[in-house]
């Protein structure tokens, strides 16, 4: 959710090309630009999507990444975007998410029905401390 202009998720494709991926934006310049940069990867869909209404159906998701973009929204869309994210993922479905906005994630997270757990700390030089988080929808 919100790959941007690709650069994420070129790396997570090269670690997992066997798997299949769709990635979202709202933006389409951003998603021009990384179906470029992706050009002759298969297994790979990107869609114009806003994190708060997802268009993909209940569970239709093993696993789900949101890297540095949540900060981006405002207070009741991360909330739904929380929401869609525990929707669109199957019971035992896994949450990979990096921001900036600390151990509120968890507390997000949590609140959206997601067992998580923080898994560390990082920084990075224009955005400060990063916290990542790792989250599963309950089975």
């Amino acid at each position: 959710m919100g790959c941007g202009t690709g650069n994420l998720t070129v790396r997570a494709k090269r670690a997992s090309p066997g798997c299949d991926m769709v990635a979202t934006d709202p933006d389409p310049r951003a998603l021009q630009r990384a179906r470029r940069k992706t050009e002759g990867m298969t297994g790979l869909v990107f869609a114009r999507a806003y994190a708060q209404e997802l268009p993909f159906g209940d569970g239709e998701f093993d696993q789900a990444l949101c890297s540095m973009m949540l900060h981006h929204l405002d207070g009741a869309t991360v909330v739904a975007a929380a929401s869609e994210l525990f929707r669109v993922l199957r019971p035992g479905g896994g949450l990979h998410v990096v921001d900036v906005r600390g151990d509120a994630l968890a507390q997000l997270f949590g609140d959206a029905g997601f067992d998580c757990t923080v898994e560390g700390f990082g920084r990075i030089r224009l955005a400060g401390r990063i916290t990542y988080l790792r989250a599963t929808r309950p089975a």
